[in-house]
């Protein structure tokens, strides 16, 4: 599949990465506006603070394909055009899109206010990255106490008054800086959950993939 294969308007999520994978801090939420030809397409998001720094960095990119579902692909971006409703990203997309790249569980982002804690430790402040029915991605401060395999508690707030209790297992760190300050993405699994906030996990996913 080559960019042809993906409709105008569909929502994407992308974050901004070094030509190394390591993570940059800077994520956006938009859709494809326009497809150009074969490997080339601008996505427009409503930031208004576009950067003009970021031309000739690489994304990585994941959206729902009609046919295909969940795609993931890296991409470069080639101009960053500036609008009065926002901002358009020209990509020339990586290849590596015609072998189509699928994530088995497909999590639109959602920066939730939530809280951690490991074993007795009192709870610290996080921000969830994407959540999905088997696993959560947590922006934290980094935090030396936490190594993979870690298990945590997890208190994510799905609104301002509902919230649920998750159990999870550290799969993956990521390190990374925003203005100097070192952070950390955590790749968890869920291993527990009450079928109670299971079912009002199920109902807010379900929400929040219709969009």
């Amino acid at each position: 599949m080559n960019a042809r294969g993906i409709a105008e308007g569909t929502q994407v999520e992308f974050e901004v990465i070094h030509t190394t994978g390591e993570k940059t801090g800077k994520e956006y939420h938009g859709e494809f506006f326009m497809i150009l030809d074969d490997m080339n397409l601008i996505i427009f998001t409503l930031s208004t603070e576009p950067d003009a720094l970021l031309k000739n960095m690489k994304i990585r990119a994941t959206f729902e394909h009609q046919t295909h579902g969940p795609i993931t692909f890296c991409g470069l971006i080639t101009l960053v055009e500036e609008t009065k409703t926002g901002t358009k990203f020209h990509i020339r997309i990586d290849d590596e899109l015609l072998y189509i790249k699928k994530r088995e569980y497909f999590r639109p982002i959602s920066l939730l206010k939530a809280e951690y804690s490991t074993g007795n430790n009192k709870m610290k402040y996080a921000e969830t990255k994407n959540i999905s029915y088997k696993g959560v991605c947590l922006n934290i401060d980094k935090d030396n106490d936490i190594v993979v395999n870690t298990k945590l508690s997890l208190k994510v707030w799905l609104s301002y008054d509902i919230s649920v209790l998750l159990e999870c297992s550290v799969l993956h760190i990521t390190e990374y800086e925003v203005n100097g300050a070192e952070k950390c993405e955590l790749g968890l699994l869920i291993t527990d959950i009450s079928p109670e906030d299971n079912g009002i996990l199920v109902k807010y996913l379900t929400k929040s993939i219709a969009y």
